[in-house]
């Protein structure tokens, strides 16, 4: 059954973003630091940052499964794992340049998570009997060979229609691109009649898409 695209539109002030761009004729160097994650029981987890804050938006930043909550690290480039009754830190796993949204397959095999700067999504097995439970087995992209760009720009939102298919925001092309969960392929693209869809959900058939 073909979803149809319902656009809510949020009236008022847009967020402005600022972006400070430093000029001058020598070279900044960018000092690599590292973060610290700390649970409450004591384990320590290090994530060097090597790039500037982008200052990416999220979309669903935060998803659980079972006894697990993933949480995605922007400023670290990374997919953090939480265990629900310890509190710990059990996974860090590392995706692409800014990820702003996570979504967890119907089934509960597969963690799909969006990466706003790399314009690409990690999919990472999440199957405890895998031999690449927790790992990236998977990436969603496309580049136009013609333009020399990519075509699968700033993806947000994620949701899945079923094991089969899933949906994700581009928000920069005002699209949702509708992908092939079993080819990793993009089959289809609905454009959007709203600029910078970011937060989607199917439900009931139909695929819901917030814009910014």
């Amino acid at each position: 059954m073909k979803p149809r695209v319902f656009v809510y539109v949020k009236r008022g002030l847009a967020c402005a973003v600022l972006l400070a761009v430093l000029l001058g004729a020598s070279a900044v160097k960018t000092q690599e630091r590292s973060d610290l994650a700390i649970s409450k029981a004591g384990d320590l987890y290090a994530s060097s940052i090597s790039h500037p804050s982008f200052i990416s938006p999220h979309a669903q930043p935060i998803a659980v499964f079972r006894d697990s909550v993933f949480v995605v690290n922007t400023p670290s480039d990374t997919l953090d794992v939480i265990h629900t009754k310890s509190r710990r830190i059990t996974a860090r796993i590392n995706v692409g340049v800014d990820p702003v949204s996570v979504a967890i397959r119907p089934d509960g095999k597969e963690i799909w998570v969006s990466n706003h700067v790399s314009d690409s999504v990690s999919i990472i097995d999440n199957d405890a009997l895998s031999p690449t439970y927790l790992q990236i087995v998977a990436t969603v992209q496309a580049f136009d060979r013609e333009r020399k760009a990519t075509s699968f720009d700033e993806p947000m939102g994620i949701a899945f229609a079923g094991n089969e298919k899933a949906y994700v925001a581009l928000s920069s092309d005002n699209q949702i691109a509708v992908i092939d969960v079993a080819s990793r392929s993009i089959i289809n693209r609905l454009q959007i009649t709203a600029q910078d869809p970011r937060a989607i959900a199917v439900r009931n058939g139909r695929l819901y898409v917030v814009p910014f």
